[in-house]
C-alpha cells in the first residue's frame, strides 16, 4: 500500500521542480523496498509466486528513480 501512495507523492514532488527532494525521496523509497525484499527473504516468508510483483516494484522505482537523475530544471 505504501507504494502506491510513493508514488502519488513522487508525481507531486515532480510539480514542485525541487529535485533534490524528489531523489531523496525516490532513493528512500528504494533503499525500504530493498530492505524489506531482504527481511522478507530472511524470515522465509518470501513466495515464489511473489518475485514478479517485486521486481516491478523495485524496477519502477529506479525508474522513476532515473527520471529524476535525467531532467534540467
Amino acid at each position: 500500500v505504501a507504494y502506491v501512495y510513493a508514488f502519488m507523492i513522487s508525481g507531486v514532488l515532480i510539480c514542485y521542480n525541487d529535485l533534490k527532494i524528489l531523489n531523496g525521496f525516490n532513493l528512500a523509497i528504494l533503499i525500504t523496498n530493498v530492505l524489506q525484499v531482504i527481511y522478507l527473504a530472511a524470515t522465509h516468508q518470501l513466495a515464489a509466486t511473489e518475485m514478479p510483483n517485486i521486481e516491478i516494484r523495485i524496477a519502477s522505482i529506479i525508474l522513476l528513480l532515473r527520471y529524476g537523475v535525467s531532467i534540467k530544471i
